[in-house]
């Protein structure tokens, strides 16, 4: 027996699945740099926890940062101490919440089918564009899929499973919902309770919802996600009225924010983002009835566990105007539960297969491409020439990947207008700061006007502190007061001025 072979008989199946899985994950989230604004923005959130050692209140730019729950940041804060501020570690949470996902249909599939049909179950889920860009985005979106899925396959395993193992697959799956609220709010509860009541019904087993409730079960939940809400209430006051009203139910129901859409944009959206697989969905559909001779019942029971699934997401996201991509990312495990075991079956997956991994290797080297790198990429070039004590400015703009590369201790100028109140400004990332602005005033005192930003640079030309100034063209030559300052450095329209003591241009030009 060969070395190969030995390793491969020590090596269980699942075990060589999911390393493959993982190692072709983490291959593509090193390719491309950070993009803005999202993953720029929440990697400055995880950078900023790291460096204050603030570990309960997130912060952007050294301002309270509340839309979301601290979980993603907790994990990526982590990963940059255990490893540095690398790109992995900036999508690890992600990596994390993709495998989670992955593990979850395996697990169901495997438990309810057969080993055939839950591996190939788990390459469909990870060799389409979708799953495979959204487990490398460094946003909070595919960590709470991945915990959405983990609760609703424990809960699912639960109710198959023998008595002396339910206890604790309840227990499991309770504080798996526990740290989806974490992950990103209150859908970590809502998502898996339809899905598993809609299950239920369509089982024809409400009994089940009864049996679903537990004590311990609960308390375990309330551990998990209650410190952390009165812990950050106690330090930021109107936390948990602006996280649950302002950015669960507004933003459900209001249309005040970006992105607004028709229902038409999800189903558009599955379509193209499964390719290749989304080719065979309607096949797959038609011989669903095809039933496995060993255990007909539980392949019925999961095929309607995957199809409530996928139903309560696609809806709950279609209802509000404002859709963006990554929500439905939690109904993707739902899609290959459907597809998996008739691909199992199916006599030309392998070609299939490695088609979806190419498309997505060559989708991950167009989003490269694509990605406005201006501003991040002069910070790389200027990074040794800026010292710690010197500050950072920006002139009517916030570039979320300046701070992340620059790793700046201290918060960076904005300059502006921040005399609106933040309700009064568009959803972006003026609003983001004038928000954090507003809970903790003492914090606010980057955000400056024109008026201060005059003040401030009269000061600063009387001692040796500098400022590298990051702007457009287009403003430069709109504003005089920053014409007497050389440009130092641009790419296409940004460019960065800097202002000293006298006027002085020895950091070259980039031009």
């Amino acid at each position: 027996m060969t070395l190969a072979n030995r390793l491969r008989t020590c090596i269980s199946t699942p075990t060589r699945l999911f390393a493959g899985l993982a190692l072709w994950l983490m291959a593509l989230a090193v390719w491309r740099p950070l993009a803005v604004p999202d993953e720029g923005r929440y990697t400055d959130v995880a950078r900023w926890m790291l460096r204050s050692g603030d570990w309960v209140v997130p912060r952007l730019n050294g301002l309270p940062f509340l839309h979301k729950p601290p979980l993603y940041y907790w994990i990526e804060a982590a990963g940059m101490a255990a490893f540095g501020p690398t790109l992995l570690v900036a999508r690890l949470a992600s990596l994390l919440g993709a495998m989670l996902a992955c593990v979850a249909a395996y697990a169901l599939v495997r438990r309810l089918m057969d080993e055939r049909s839950a591996r190939w179950t788990a390459v469909l889920l990870l060799t389409n564009p979708f799953m495979v860009l959204g487990s490398q985005y460094a946003n909070l979106d595919m960590l709470v899929a991945g915990c959405i899925s983990a609760t609703i396959a424990l809960a699912a395993l639960a109710c198959q499973g023998e008595r002396p193992t339910q206890r604790w697959l309840w227990w499991a799956a309770y504080a798996a919902a526990g740290l989806s609220v974490l992950a990103k709010g209150l859908i970590g509860l809502v998502l898996p309770g339809a899905v598993f009541t809609l299950w239920a019904l369509l089982d024809r087993q409400p009994r089940r919802l009864l049996r679903s409730l537990s004590l311990v079960g609960l308390v375990l939940l309330a551990l998990i996600v209650v410190p952390w809400f009165l812990l950050a209430e106690q330090r930021v006051p109107g936390l948990i009225h602006f996280f649950v009203v302002v950015q669960h139910f507004q933003r459900y129901t209001e249309a005040g924010f970006n992105n607004a859409w028709g229902p038409w944009f999800y189903p558009a959206v599955l379509a193209l983002g499964l390719l290749p697989w989304s080719l065979i969905a309607w096949p797959a559909w038609r011989d669903r009835g095809r039933t496995d001779p060993a255990a007909p019942a539980q392949r019925q029971s999961l095929q309607r566990l995957a199809l409530a699934w996928f139903v309560v997401v696609m809806v709950f996201f279609s209802i509000p105007r404002s859709k963006l991509v990554g929500y439905i990312l939690p109904l993707l495990p739902a899609a290959a539960i459907l597809l998996g075991p008739w691909v199992a079956r199916w006599p030309h997956r392998k070609p299939v297969a490695a088609l979806g991994a190419l498309l997505c290797v060559v989708l991950v080297g167009v989003a490269t491409q694509k990605q406005p790198q201006e501003a991040a990429q002069l910070a790389q070039a200027l990074k040794s020439h800026i010292r710690p004590t010197d500050d950072i400015a920006f002139w009517n703009c916030y570039d979320y990947a300046v701070p992340v590369v620059l790793d700046r201790a201290k918060p960076v100028l904005v300059v502006g207008d921040w005399a609106p109140s933040s309700r009064q400004l568009p959803d972006n990332w003026r609003r983001e700061l004038a928000e954090g602005r507003e809970f903790e005033p003492a914090s606010g005192s980057a955000l400056i006007s024109p008026e201060q930003w005059a003040s401030h640079v009269a000061a600063t030309t009387k001692t040796p502190v500098v400022i590298w100034l990051w702007a457009s063209r287009e403003q430069v030559a709109k504003e005089p007061g920053l014409q007497a300052w050389p440009i130092v450095a641009s790419e296409g329209p940004v460019v960065v001025l800097k202002i000293t003591q006298p006027p002085v241009s020895e950091t070259p030009n980039s031009d």
